[in-house]
């Protein structure tokens, strides 16, 4: 019986990108100690053998319409910007501290755990 993809071959420009290094012998098959695992993919060309590799799909997949239009800077996606903070911060005295190490504090409310919200208040500095 044939499977789906039997008939699959790779594009000869991803082959020629591939390393002498099998990724097997960068994870470490065979070894019988510990270690940290090597860099793959993803990470500068000086860590990791396949960087040639890397940039052969990257490359790839940047000539496609269809990723470009997805991750473009003007795609519809990701989060939106806020107009405004929905807190303010305020410079205020905090008690007890000398006035060069006052910092701005953010006034919120409080949950008390009683069902119901404290409303903090702000109090002058100590004199």
């Amino acid at each position: 019986m044939t499977e789906p993809h039997d008939d699959y071959v790779p594009d000869p420009k991803f082959l020629e990108a591939l390393p002498d290094m099998s990724g097997n012998d960068l994870n470490g098959l065979g070894e019988t100690e510990p270690r940290a695992p090597s860099p793959f993919f993803w990470h500068p060309h000086s860590k990791q053998p396949f960087g040639d590799l890397q940039d052969a799909v990257l490359d790839h997949h940047r000539q496609s319409e269809p990723i470009r239009a997805t991750y473009s800077p003007k795609a519809p996606r990701g989060p939106r910007p806020v107009e405004q903070a929905p807190l303010a911060i305020e410079k205020m005295p905090r008690p007890g501290l000398p006035k060069s190490s006052n910092s701005p504090s953010i006034t919120r409310p409080i949950w008390s755990g009683s069902c119901r919200w404290i409303r903090p208040t702000c109090t002058k500095a100590m004199k």
